[in-house]
């Protein structure tokens, strides 16, 4: 079955096609994965994701490139390095990819001393154990042209 709904010609995955392409995506970035089920689909294609892996290293994702591009021209006038993006992006082109990453392997909750996490039908709802339900004094936004909210800090570029 294909998603032609959501525009693409990629079909419907379910979970443990999910999380075999999660598991593949992150091996050919050269990532350590979860290794969500042995599959022996990762061992035959384990050569041809190194070769992938090996031609794509040079490509960046076009957001990327835009907003380093941003970076570079807002930054340039400091006289300090510029920060870099990270060259290698896992990129969620399937329904259903981030969800599969959200939590460790066949996991349906995460908890931790300051958040508990659920996955549910229509996604994953974070619950954090301090919830102010307030930004006040929380953003920080960089000095620029553009006027900054009462409630939000100033900081300057460097």
């Amino acid at each position: 079955m294909f998603n032609q709904e959501k525009g693409t010609d990629y079909p419907i995955l379910n979970i443990q096609e999910l999380e075999a392409l999660a598991d593949l995506k992150l091996s050919a970035m050269g990532k350590e994965y979860p290794k969500h089920d042995k599959s022996d689909a990762i061992d035959v294609v384990a050569p041809l994701v190194d070769i992938i892996a090996e031609g794509d290293q040079e490509s960046t994702a076009p957001i990327d490139a835009r907003l380093q591009t941003f970076l570079n021209s807002y930054f340039a006038e400091c006289g300090e390095e510029v920060p870099k993006i990270p060259d290698n992006t896992f990129i969620l082109d399937r329904e259903g990819l981030g969800r599969v990453l959200s939590f460790p392997p066949h996991k349906q909750e995460f908890f931790c001393e300051t958040m508990k996490s659920y996955k549910i039908k229509q996604g994953v709802l974070h619950n954090p154990a301090k919830d102010k339900r307030t930004t006040v004094g929380v953003f920080h936004i960089c000095q620029s042209d553009v006027p900054v909210p009462a409630d939000k800090i100033e900081c300057p570029k460097i």
